[in-house]
């Protein structure tokens, strides 16, 4: 029966990567995934790192992360993102991501926001 454990497991992995990406604006914390799937968080995030060789915290932090970078290229302001992605304030945001991302999100957006004007143009065909 081992390979149709490995099958529910695999699933079960995929199934929590789409509940982060969908849920991750509205998700507190991670242990709402216990909830969610039933199973122990500890028993979750065993399943999530032997599947993906990544921590289902990382793999979370991660996508925030992105998810924060997307907002920033669309023009949110930095409270805004840390709003959204659940931050309790402006400052834990702001150290979070120099920490993850190794700049403030204000230069990372003011970054985006340059590159976004340096981009070629398409050519028009004559």
């Amino acid at each position: 029966m081992l390979s149709g454990s490995n099958n529910s497991d695999e699933k079960l992995v995929y199934d929590v990567i789409n509940y982060i990406d969908v849920h991750l604006e509205s998700m507190e914390n991670l242990s709402a995934l216990s909830a969610e799937f039933g199973y122990s968080y500890t028993h979750i995030a065993q399943k999530f790192s032997a599947f993906t060789g990544e921590s289902l915290k990382s793999y979370h932090t991660k996508r925030r992360f992105e998810k924060s970078n997307e907002y920033l290229r669309q023009g949110y302001s930095v409270t805004k993102v840390a709003e959204l992605m659940g931050f309790k304030s402006i400052h834990a945001f702001s150290r979070a991501y120099k920490k993850y991302v190794g700049m403030a999100p204000r230069e990372y957006k003011k970054w985006a926001e340059e590159d976004k004007k340096n981009l070629p143009q398409p050519a028009e065909n004559s």
